[in-house]
């Protein structure tokens, strides 16, 4: 009897193991966090990091320098020690094994005051800002640990500006046609269309006014993409709808627009004909993270994109934004150090001696007789002390009283700038919103001040601005102003106190 041939038995799948990725989360502003070598996989026998300390400054120190993280060594009797400290720039960079230099997680430094507040600021600016994206490797797992919109934000800001750039524009256009327009090509004519015995098809290059079609059904597969990875998160994340809504008015701009999944070689093609760089450069950049879904989705485990965020430049632009709005019931003239219209240059009589060239207010308002100038500080100053009464720990605490001399010698130095009759100089912390409630309850939002001067008084002002959490009606209760987050009756008390205390800064 005949054996049987053996039947092909398919092989038992075997699962990938997953990749260990490993994570350090530093909270910004906040403690130095103690790093053990065995976190990074590393098996020490002294349990110490004598053996691997400059391998691991090696390997991260320009990661660690992008997101402004000090570290900080400590040596016991044959140990050295290691931990981390974030200063105020939030972020995701890659982490490398101190070893083998290879990605093996990534450090990511969270906002003190949580997602929220950042996510409410630049829903509150009018995304006017967004993360700054590094040209760093990926960040192994981040996409899991950050809200969507922090990819997502710039996302939408580039394709907009890419979007205006494919609006009707002239463009060089290849036809065969049978009648003649623009330049004829003979020689494609001659080797192409002739010897095929297509004697009445004319190869034409004209320029014609048209919109880029295919690049708009592009963007229109991106913009749907990124509203998609959105949608889980839109129920309990203010900013997420925020954005959301801004990528459904973009949207409306392309009724009628199929869209269609990008062709790489095509969107290459597109990008060399622009040739235009800067923006144009960052919008097709950004078709291709969402192509490749490089950390859009917040619930998903999959790597991310390099960022960061410096938080006093954020916050800066929050008080901006607020003085400019609070400007407008007395028409006072909004300068800024951002678009650096603020800036008074200091001439020194030997150039050894140029190691300041200029001072900077953050915002100056002028009026006809007076001027006002904020200085922005991203500090827990005020949410480290006693929120019910802030202003007589200053004299209890000895590290506080020195920090806030500090701040008040500089926002001095930028009173002498202006030779107006009044004169008032503004310190701006951030607190959470339920602090600035207990802080505007009391009247002790705004604390008022004055300096005596040869000829002249200076008055000196400490604000309390909540950096979370306002209704949509605006941040000084204006209908159709820009505001931050929700419920609107809370954020309409909020405004209506804010504009209260900042109308006090005007009083004799």
């Amino acid at each position: 009897m005949a054996k049987s041939k053996p039947k092909n038995v398919a092989a038992p799948l075997v699962k990938s193991k997953p990749r260990e990725r490993r994570m350090i989360l530093l909270p910004d502003q906040g403690a130095a966090l103690k790093i053990a070598p065995e976190s990074l996989g590393l098996a020490p026998r002294d349990k110490s990091w004598n053996n691997y300390l400059d391998s691991f400054i090696r390997a991260n120190g320009d990661y660690l320098k992008a997101l402004d993280i000090d570290l900080q060594f400590s040596a016991g009797v044959d140990t050295v020690n290691l931990s981390l400290k974030a200063n105020g720039i939030v972020g995701a960079v890659p982490l490398r094994a101190p070893d083998t230099h290879k990605t093996i997680g990534g450090i990511i430094v969270q906002p003190r005051y949580g997602w929220g507040s950042v996510g409410s600021l630049f829903s509150a600016i009018g995304w006017s800002a967004s993360p700054e994206l590094l040209s760093y490797p990926l960040v192994p797992g981040s996409a899991q640990e950050v809200p969507p919109w922090i990819i997502g934000g710039p996302v939408v800001n580039y394709l907009e500006k890419l979007l205006k750039k494919s609006l009707p524009n002239f463009r060089e256009v290849e036809e065969v046609r049978t009648s003649p327009r623009g330049r004829i090509d003979w020689q494609a004519y001659v080797t192409k269309q002739l010897a095929q015995g297509r004697p009445h098809m004319l190869p034409c290059k004209f320029s014609d006014l048209e919109p880029d079609i295919q690049l708009r059904r592009y963007i229109r597969w991106t913009l749907e993409k990124v509203a998609a990875e959105l949608t889980p998160c839109l129920a309990g994340d203010g900013t997420a709808r925020d954005l959301f809504d801004r990528i459904m008015h973009v949207l409306s701009s392309l009724i009628g627009i199929r869209p269609q999944v990008p062709d790489r070689r095509t969107l290459d093609q597109m990008q060399r004909n622009m040739a235009r760089g800067g923006s144009d450069e960052l919008g097709f950049t950004a078709i291709r993270w969402v192509l490749d879904e490089r950390g859009l989705a917040g619930s998903t485990d999959l790597d991310g994109l390099s960022w960061r965020i410096v938080m006093h430049d954020l916050f800066e632009k929050w008080v901006e934004h607020l003085a400019r709005q609070w400007a407008r019931d007395f028409g006072g003239r909004v300068t800024c150090a951002r678009k650096f219209d603020s800036l008074a240059p200091i001439s020194w009589e030997r150039a050894a001696h140029n190691s300041l060239s200029s001072l900077v207010p953050d915002i100056v308002v002028e009026g006809s007789d007076e001027t006002f100038i904020f200085d922005a500080k991203y500090k827990g100053f005020l949410e480290e002390t006693d929120d019910w009464h802030w202003h007589e720990s200053l004299e209890a605490q000895s590290r506080f009283r020195e920090e806030h001399r500090h701040d008040l010698h500089q926002v001095l130095a930028y009173a002498s700038m202006y030779q107006t009759e009044r004169i008032t100089s503004v310190l701006v912390y951030p607190v959470r919103a339920q602090t600035w409630r207990r802080l505007a309850e009391r009247g002790r939002d705004l604390t008022l001040g004055h300096l005596d001067g040869p000829g002249r008084q200076i008055r000196l002002a400490i604000a309390a601005v909540p950096i979370d959490a306002m209704g949509n009606e605006g941040a000084f209760g204006e209908a159709g102003a820009v505001g931050l987050g929700s419920p609107l009756i809370a954020g309409m008390t909020v405004g209506a106190n804010l504009a209260a205390s900042w109308r006090r800064l005007r009083e004799a």
